[in-house]
Parts: C-alpha cells; sequence; structure tokens
C-alpha cells in the first residue's frame, strides 16, 4: 500500500494531481481533513473527488489542525490518498452517534476478514465513545481508530463527510478488510498525575456532579483555587482528570458547565471511578516522544494516521512536530486534529483526550529501515518537574499520616448513621443519616442523653452490658431494635467505640450504625420456612433446631395417621387437608405443653418437654393416642375415626429421631399401635446391622476405597464448567459405589469421620495440583474443631501449589455454634488464599446474623429450595432474601440441584452466579 497527501488550493490542482499521482487501478481510501470551515468549499472538493475518483471510498472532518508529512497544519483542506492491493474497503454513516448504532455498525459491517476500523464523528452533539462501546459489545477485538471532528477550539460547529455528502450531525466509519493487512495501534499521552486519588461518588455519562461526596465546583475550587473556577472550563483544560481504564490512562478535559452544576468533559465517567488531576509539562511529553516512534517501528508499517488530541496541540503547540516528525520518519503520515481520539485497549475501544494515537497500517511483512534523527531531543529539567515531585511525594506521606485517625475510621468504615457523645452519654454530634432514621432534628438530639431512642422491648442486660464493655475500653458490638420519633421500630447492627486521650482516659464515645431492618423482615421470610403453612405447627426444619437445643438426653414421639392416602383419595385431596388441620388442633388441645411438629404429608412429631422416660410417660403416650383415635373427625359432612402407628425413643438428641423412626418403622411393620425403641429388644438387631455399615467403612479405609467424585459447576454468564467439587464416594468389593447418605452418619458416630476427611482432602489435592481448576471440599464444624484435621490440612496448605485455588465448603446443616474456632479458621486459611463457601444455605440453620460475622466468600443455595422454586412462591422468596442479602454484603452464590433449562433459566434471571446440578454435570471419578 502507498499514502500520498495532497494540499488542496482549487478544483484544477486537485485533478491535475489525481490524474498524475492516483492510478483508478487500486483500492482507494481517502481521508478529507479540513481546517477551512467553509462547508461550500468543502462540498466543492468532495464533488471534484467524486467525479474523478467515484469508486474510492472517502470520509472526513472538520478539524482542529491538520497534519500531513509529520508537521502540523492550520486551516488547510488537506487529502490522504491511501492506495491498496489486497485491501477491500467498506463504508457506512449513521445519523446518531449512540450504543445501538454502534451495535449495528458492528453486525451490519464486520467479517472475518475485518482488519481495523477508522471512524470520524460529529464534535459537538454526538455521543461516539457510546458508540465505541456499542460496536465493542459484539467484536471487542477490532481497532477503531480515528476521532471526534474539530473547529479550531471555536466549538460552534464541526461537520464529517461521507463520498460526496457533508453531515453535520452523526459518524461515519470504514472498514479495512484483508487477508495480509497489518495493523497495530499506538499511543501517547505523558501528562502527569498530580496530588491525591479521588472518587467519582455521582457522574451520568459525560457529567461529573459529585467527587467524594462534594459538589464538582468545590472540588476544582479546593484545588485550582476560586480564580480559577471565575474562568471555567478555559482555566481548567490544561488539568484534566486521569483515570485508567483495561490498562490504558485516559485523559478527560473539561468543556463546559451545565444548569445543575455539573462539569461537562470530553469523555464519560462511571460512579466509583478513580481520579487524579494532571499536568502537562513539555519536558516530560518530549523526552518519551521517541517512545511511540520506536514502538511503530517495530512492526511492518508503510503508513500511518495520526489522530492528537486539540488539547495537546494548544498546550505544545510547534513542539508537538517534534513527535509528529519521528513518527513520519518510519513511513508517511496524515491526520488531523480531535475533539477526541479513538483508541483499541485490549478488551474494546476507547474515547482518549489529550493523546496523540498513531494507527499503522502496511500489506507487507517487510519492517522498514530507517535513519533516525540525529539525537534524542532532551529538555533541560524544570521547575515544574521538580514542583510536581515535591506534591506528589507531599500527597503520600500525607496520606500515610491520615492513618492516624483509624479509630475513627475503624467505626465509620461500618455505618453510615453516625453519632458521638461525652463520657456521660450526652449527644454531642449527630449526622444526617442518624436525623433521617430517628425522626430527630439534631437540635433535639445533641445535648440529650443516648437512650432517646430506646426500644422499651429490649432488655436492661443489652445496656448494661454495652456500658460495661465501652466503660472498659473496649468496643460492643450488637443488633437490635430501636424506636423512632413517632414510635416506629427499626433495627440497627451497632458499633461504639471508646476514644481516648493522649494519657488514655476515655473522652467520648463513637457510634457508627447500619440500619438493617429489611435484611431483619427478610430473615423473617426465612422463619417461615420453619412452619407448616397446612397446619401452623413447626415443621421438619424446626424439629431438628430444637432436637439440637434439647439437652443432652431427649423423648421423641413420631406420628403417622393410617391410611390417610384412602382419605385423599374419597373425599378428595381439600377435605383431606381440613383432617390434617382438624388433627393438628387436637394434637394441641390433647397436648398443649409438648412441642408438636407435623414433618410430612400426615406424619408428626411431639418432643416431651422435662419428662422422665419412665412409666408413667409411657401410661400417658398410649392414653394421648387413645384420644386421637377416638376423637371423632368431621370430613366432607361425615364423622370419621382414624388409627394412628407410632415410634417413641428416649436418647442423645444425635440419636433420638434415628431410634424414634426404627420404632416407628417397626410399628408399621408389625401394625402395632405405638412402640417404644427403649423396650424393644428386636431394634437391637438395627443397632448391628449399624456396626457392620461401621465395618464396612473400616475395610474401605485399609483397601484404600474412599474415592473422590468431581462434580461440575458453570458460570452462569457462559455455562461452562469453571469449578469442581469434591464429593466422598465408597466404592464396595464388588465395585458398587456408595454416596455418603449410606455411610457419612455412620462414620461420624463411630469416630471414623476425621480419617475419611483426611482422605478426602489428600486425594483431591493430588488431582487438583495436575490441573487449574478451582475445587471445593466438603467441611463441617466437626471438621474444624478437629485439631487434628486442622493441622494436616494447614501442612498441605503450607506446600501445595493448589491451595490458593480451593473453596471450603462449610456444612450449613450442621450449623456454626463455635463461632471463635471457625472465624480463626477462615482467617487462617485466608491467609493461604483459599475462600469460604456456605453450603446448603436456606434451610436447616440458616441465619443471617451468624453469615454476617463470617468473611464469605459464597452462598451455596440449598437444593431443596432451587428444585420447586418455579412452582413454590415461599422458595422464590426464600432464595431473592438470601440474594438480597449476598448482593449487600458482596457475597457471590451458586444454587444447587439446577436439573434442567427451566430452572436454570430462572437462576440466570435472578442474577446467581454460579449453577451446579446434573443438568450441566454428574458426579464422576474423573474431570
Amino acid at each position: 500500500m502507498r499514502l500520498i497527501n495532497h494540499r488542496y488550493e482549487n478544483r484544477h490542482l486537485l485533478s491535475s494531481f489525481i490524474e498524475t499521482h492516483i492510478p483508478s487501478s487500486y483500492s482507494i481510501f481517502i481521508q478529507l481533513f479540513s481546517g477551512n470551515m467553509d462547508l461550500r468549499v468543502i462540498q466543492s472538493v468532495l464533488d471534484e473527488i467524486a467525479l474523478k475518483l467515484p469508486n474510492a471510498v472517502l470520509i472526513g472532518a472538520t478539524t482542529a489542525g491538520e497534519i500531513m508529512n509529520g508537521s502540523m497544519q492550520s486551516n488547510e483542506i488537506i487529502l490522504a490518498f491511501s492506495l491498496f492491493d489486497t485491501t477491500d474497503i467498506k463504508s457506512r454513516y449513521f445519523s446518531c452517534a449512540d450504543f445501538e448504532s454502534g451495535v449495528l455498525a458492528a453486525c451490519e459491517l464486520l467479517s472475518e476478514r475485518s482488519k481495523a476500523c477508522i471512524a470520524f464523528g460529529e464534535g459537538l452533539h454526538g455521543d461516539s465513545e457510546s458508540f465505541l462501546r456499542g460496536f465493542a459489545s459484539i467484536r471487542d477485538d477490532i481497532i477503531v481508530a480515528g476521532g471526534n471532528a474539530g473547529d479550531d477550539l471555536t466549538f460552534t460547529h464541526t461537520a464529517i463527510m461521507h463520498n460526496d455528502t457533508v453531515y453535520e450531525r452523526g459518524i461515519v466509519i470504514v472498514v479495512l478488510e484483508s487477508d495480509c493487512l497489518q495493523v497495530h495501534n499506538n499511543y501517547s499521552l505523558n501528562w502527569t498525575s498530580i496530588g491525591k486519588e479521588m472518587v467519582v461518588t455521582r457522574a451520568d455519562k459525560n457529567i461529573i456532579y459529585e467527587i467524594e461526596g462534594r459538589p464538582v465546583k468545590e472540588v476544582y475550587a479546593h484545588y485550582l483555587g476560586p480564580d480559577a473556577v471565575s474562568m471555567l472550563p478555559a482555566s481548567a483544560v490544561e488539568f484534566p482528570f486521569i483515570k485508567v481504564c483495561d490498562g490504558v490512562r485516559i485523559a478527560r478535559s473539561m468543556i463546559g458547565q451545565n444548569k445543575k452544576g455539573g462539569f461537562v468533559y470530553a469523555g464519560h465517567f462511571e460512579n466509583g471511578d478513580k481520579v487524579r488531576f494532571a499536568i502537562g509539562n513539555i519536558e516530560e511529553v518530549l523526552n518519551h516522544a521517541s517512545d511511540i516512534r520506536e514502538s511503530v517501528a517495530s512492526r511492518p508499517v508503510e503508513a500511518t494516521y495520526i489522530y492528537s488530541c486539540s488539547v495537546r496541540k494548544m498546550f505544545l503547540q510547534e513542539e508537538l512536530n517534534y513527535e509528529f516528525s519521528l513518527i513520519n520518519e518510519i513511513a508517511p503520515t496524515a491526520g488531523f486534529f480531535t475533539y477526541g481520539e479513538f483508541f483499541h485497549s485490549p478488551h474494546g475501544n476507547q474515547l482518549l483526550n489529550i493523546t496523540t494515537t498513531a494507527l499503522s497500517l502496511s500489506e507487507s511483512d517487510t519492517l522498514n529501515r530507517f535513519e533516525p534523527s540525529k539525537g534524542i531531543r532532551n529538555v533541560p529539567h524544570t521547575m515544574l518537574k521538580s514542583l510536581t515531585q515535591l506534591v506528589n511525594i507531599t500527597q503520600n506521606e500525607l496520606d500515610e499520616n491520615i492513618k492516624i485517625l483509624d479509630q475513627y475510621k475503624m467505626v465509620l468504615d461500618q455505618s453510615s448513621i453516625v453519632s458521638k457523645t461525652n463520657a456521660k452519654g450526652i449527644i454531642t454530634y449527630a449526622n444526617d443519616a442518624f436525623c433521617a432514621i430517628s425522626g430527630y432534628s439534631r437540635e433535639e438530639l445533641i445535648g440529650h442523653p443516648h437512650n432517646i431512642g430506646r426500644h422499651p422491648d429490649n432488655p436492661k442486660k443489652l445496656y448494661k452490658d454495652l456500658w460495661r464493655t465501652i466503660k472498659s475500653g473496649k468496643v460492643w458490638k450488637e443488633t437490635f431494635k430501636n424506636i423512632t420519633k413517632d414510635g416506629h421500630d427499626y433495627y440497627v447492627k451497632s458499633v461504639i467505640a471508646p476514644i481516648f486521650d493522649e494519657e488514655g482516659k476515655i473522652i467520648e464515645y463513637i457510634s457508627a450504625r447500619n440500619d438493617v431492618t429489611e435484611l431483619v423482615k427478610q430473615e423473617k421470610i426465612i422463619q417461615r420456612q420453619l412452619r407448616d403453612p397446612l397446619t401452623g405447627l413447626k415443621n421438619r426444619t424446626a424439629l431438628f433446631n430444637d432436637l439440637e437445643s434439647g439437652g443432652s438426653e431427649i423423648t421423641l414421639m413420631l406420628l403417622n395417621i393410617d391410611r390417610f392416602s384412602t382419605v385423599n383419595d374419597y373425599f378428595g385431596y381439600e377435605n383431606g387437608d381440613s383432617l390434617l388441620k382438624n388433627f393438628a388442633q387436637h394434637l394441641l388441645e390433647t397436648m398443649p405443653h409438648e412441642y408438636l411438629y407435623r414433618i410430612s404429608g400426615d406424619e408428626f412429631a411431639i418432643i416431651c418437654i422435662d419428662r422422665k422416660f419412665d412409666e408413667i410417660l409411657r401410661d400417658q403416650m398410649f392414653e394421648h393416642i387413645n384420644k386421637l383415635e377416638n376423637f371423632k373427625y368431621n370430613v366432607a359432612g361425615n364423622d370419621i375415626s382414624i388409627t394412628i402407628t407410632g415410634g417413641i425413643a428416649h436418647a442423645t438428641y444425635s440419636d433420638v429421631y434415628n431410634l424414634a423412626h426404627m420404632a416407628f418403622k417397626e410399628a408399621k411393620e408389625k401394625q402395632a399401635k405405638l412402640i417404644f425403641f427403649n423396650d424393644n429388644t428386636a431394634l437391637t438387631e438395627k443397632t448391628r446391622n449399624n456396626i457392620w455399615m461401621i465395618n464396612k467403612i473400616k475395610s474401605a479405609i485399609e483397601d484404600d476405597r474412599i474415592v473422590p467424585y468431581f462434580q461440575g459447576i458453570v458460570d452462569n454468564t457462559t455455562r461452562r464448567i469453571v469449578k469442581y467439587e469434591a464429593l466422598i464416594r465408597l466404592v464396595e468389593k464388588d465395585g458398587t459405589v456408595l454416596s455418603p447418605f449410606w455411610f457419612l452418619e455412620h462414620a461420624k458416630k463411630s469416630k471414623l469421620y476425621d480419617k475419611l476427611t483426611r482422605i478426602m482432602i489428600q486425594k483431591t489435592f493430588d488431582v487438583f495440583e495436575q490441573n487449574n481448576y478451582e475445587f471445593s471440599l466438603n467441611l463441617t464444624v466437626q471438621d474444624i474443631v478437629s485439631d487434628e484435621t486442622r493441622e494436616f490440612l494447614y501442612q498441605i496448605l503450607e506446600s501445595s501449589p493448589a491451595a490458593e485455588r480451593l473453596v471450603f465448603e462449610i456444612v450449613e446443616s450442621e450449623g456454626i455454634v463455635n463461632y471463635e474456632v471457625v472465624v480463626e479458621f477462615i482467617h487462617t486459611v485466608k491467609g493461604f488464599g483459599c475462600k469460604i463457601a456456605i453450603d446448603d444455605f436456606g434451610t436447616g440453620y440458616s441465619n443471617f446474623s451468624y453469615l454476617s460475622k463470617l468473611d464469605v466468600d459464597y452462598i451455596k443455595i440449598d437444593g431443596s429450595l432451587i428444585k420447586n422454586i418455579n412452582q413454590d412462591d415461599d422458595h422464590l422468596f426464600t432464595v431473592e432474601s438470601i440474594l438480597f442479602f449476598a448482593n449487600r454484603k458482596g457475597i457471590q452464590t451458586i444454587a444447587e440441584f439446577v436439573e434442567d433449562e427451566a430452572i436454570f433459566a430462572k437462576m440466570v434471571e435472578l442474577g446467581i452466579d454460579y449453577s451446579q446440578g446434573y443438568l450441566f454435570s454428574i458426579p464422576k471419578p474423573t474431570i
């Protein structure tokens, strides 16, 4: 290819130039850069080119200056003719520069042969940055170069051109397609960041309203001075903001103000962007001018298009010719000064300011040989560079010294509702958030005791503990209920800390709180899952909660309505439900002092409270069953009687359910009304079977038949497996594979469980040290509190390269009681790079309060909630509550039991991050 430039003087000379230098046999791409703002003259040029080169593709823009053969021009019309041998050219004009047009451009113009794009946008009214984002949303690998049209810094009128037409709105784009065209882009900024890093807290596209909660005008006045603010935007053009996006330092120049107090910039900002002021230092820019030349020269190049910022020209003036001349030493150049340059970063295209960008092209594979200009230009050291160094070093030292305020920051970082009291508890400060949530004005709060919002439902012990803690110099944390001025309840998670003087005496207290009222309401939704909606009794989950808190030994009775399915079949399900409700009500009347549960369709459970397991209790249980059977239940206008089968056991809470269930099953088999496990020798035979299973586990350990299986976990955005969960399996001697359902509980009761855990840990690490996948291991609280298991695990983590890819899934169904040990464990393993997940969350021992105390990375939502989520609104509400909490805490979520496409679609709709289930992966012994 060749690049041939022409400075336009008149139509006759242009015609002669084309006839002499531009053969029509080439594929011709023309760029028109016009510093002449007379659109009639521009149209005349377009007409002449259309007449002479009807098959050429032309795009153009008005400018803030032109670039030709490495030299700046002003108020000229420059024509850059690119003659290609093997490259095809497509172009299109869009009347609106926005995201949708960017998407459309990529969809309609790009192909597998597309190598690069050049786009010119109208400079004052369009949103070319959104156009670039829309384009990159379809193809983020294609370079888009070019920039926004200018008008020599008058900011009144810009235009773009496409073939034989001038447009005063929109954007025009050219696509270069080839099998051999080489393209690469470079940029040079070298503006020096200065001062502290600040966070944009309120922005809307290219308008900033607030920085770190302060109006943007105040920030400029503070750092640049009130005189500079009075002359905006001209006074701030040379002090752009610098942010880093996709690895590229991006400058944003201020170009105006709006009526709402916002400052308008030549490019977008997002809330959360980190920015610093920057200054232009001619010494710094020119001393690095050769960097872009070296980058351009490192690859084949036959022509380079330069698109440089008008502010850069205004600041560097003629000195900028040095930068351009270095690039022109390698190959011919052409371009213009823009109101924003387009540049391709690693993952998309960016709108830049104050930069020089270069797009280099070559249809050849040959590197250019060039003679660099003699000596690199070194600008003498200036006072500005020293001053910049002084300011930045001083700022860094100031940032370090601010750490002395960590006592305040520790509290304020945890909450936005802030107040201070003196040592006697009298309020001396209340922020706006405190006034808003309490309903009191600042005048009503200051000077009054802090108990002004105390709720009468809170026990006095709470406040005694509070004062005892903070007076001893410690920090007090708790979640409790307060009351507003108008009598409404609200919940706060509160942190109160003493503040000390130089002598170590407490001089005041500072309190910071989070409003957790909504979270408490969401947790109440979870608590609804502990109630059976039909009968109002507690449900199966609540039963196991209560068993755990029931003491060392407890008596449990399980009851079943015999042949209940017959009632449903004969009278219908509605009348069957009515019978269950009547039965539950009569159960309450018959046994008012016991804990009552409906644990499945026609099964109920009773925990006998504070009762000895003796003959009196046995007789009473038979009496209660007789009353339940003798009662007449009205079903569909008919009085019917029922019969009941039950099983009773007295044992420790960890064993009692299994034993009562064995007694119940025995009663069913023997057609007995009630069987007491403790009195039935036949049931001991089943205990022997338990021993048989324990021996089977021991044999599997000795023969190395305890193995991990692996189930994939997919990223919901890609449907690709990105991590695996390791699941324990027991392989019998005949090859049969047993899931943990059959043997894990036996192992826990026989002190073999720790051995199984260590086997799983070692074998899982052996597998994942051979790949790069993230993987997870299940741990129970029993594992965590085991000194031997912990030490074994820590030794592996210290030596294994896979440690930083490990996720520990704490099995949530067991609950977490010993927080201190668990918190210490989490802190230790995170030191090795591990992550933490809470497994089976949403049932069992689900509790937001304990979760908030743990440093958790993932929540795995229990499969019982997921598998029926499309049919059960309560399950949906529960999952939404969990997601609400997780999103507020920044915790990622994983859905279990994702078995079909409908469930997976729901997971994606809800915004759950990962899915696990048979839809994507079944557990298997290899990855």
